[in-house]
């Protein structure tokens, strides 16, 4: 059997297609373990981002929250 030209292109085109899903993918669970990795803190750091005394503290987001075992702030 011989395919035509529209047949060759379709077959291209789902192949193209689902390398780019498989790259995409790699690419964000590549992503994930390295964004994951890079929030990791020193002992100094959360001392210093957890102090009492420590003025940004007025508002504490979800990150700061969970860091420094303290309730997040909600927007007035």
């Amino acid at each position: 059997m011989r395919m035509d030209i529209t047949q060759k292109i379709s077959v291209r085109m789902a192949f193209t297609a689902i390398v780019a899903v498989i790259a995409a993918s790699m690419a964000m669970e590549f992503g994930s373990y390295t964004s994951s990795e890079a929030q990791q803190i020193s002992p100094e750091e959360k001392a210093k981002m957890c102090s009492p005394d420590n003025p940004s503290l007025n508002f504490v987001n979800s990150t700061e929250s969970e860091i420094c075992g303290i309730p997040a702030s909600t927007p007035t």
